[in-house]
């Protein structure tokens, strides 16, 4: 990796195989490294948004379930696309540090910081929408969702109204 690395988890459509997981490739394979699956230590509730099959994690640590994924090594221009895709200039995503347990890792360990992007309201990850609250919470995103899945290039460019 040409520029610090930094440890992500992927909860939805960053996974391997999934919609968006080529804007972990933007980079080139210099840019990123897989490194294994995963599961949240703390539990937080994962909603679909709308329609649209988007998945969104809530700040909520101590509600919902432990969250399956991915965490990939990745370098600052990656991370950058990542912070792209999620809106996190405009507020829409944040991206914010958390703990996670290993499942399949291989010679690689963790051995700091794994970033994450919650859904926020106003920059803050703390202040949610209430109403996803009484959403179902899914404990992983799955391909069956993800090919229900409505891309971000085909939606407004200003990010819909919750309901």
């Amino acid at each position: 990796m040409g520029s610090r690395s930094h440890f992500v988890f992927v909860y939805g459509t960053l996974k391997t195989g999934f919609p968006n997981h080529y804007y972990l490739q933007l980079g080139g394979q210099d840019g990123y490294e897989y490194i294994g699956q995963a599961l949240t230590k703390e539990r937080y509730p994962m909603v679909l948004l709308n329609k649209r099959f988007v998945p969104a994690l809530l700040h909520v640590a101590g509600s919902g379930n432990r969250i399956a994924g991915e965490v990939f090594k990745v370098d600052d221009k990656i991370l950058a696309h990542l912070d792209e895709l999620e809106g996190v200039a405009s507020n829409y995503y944040t991206r914010q540090i958390i703990e996670i347990d290993p499942i399949d890792f291989g010679a690689e360990q963790i051995t700091g910081p794994c970033f994450v992007y919650f859904l926020c309201r106003d920059g803050n990850p703390e202040f949610i929408y209430e109403e996803l609250l009484l959403e179902a919470h899914l404990a992983e995103y799955t391909s069956i969702h993800a090919t229900q899945y409505i891309p971000k290039w085909t939606r407004a460019v200003e990010p819909p109204a919750l309901s």
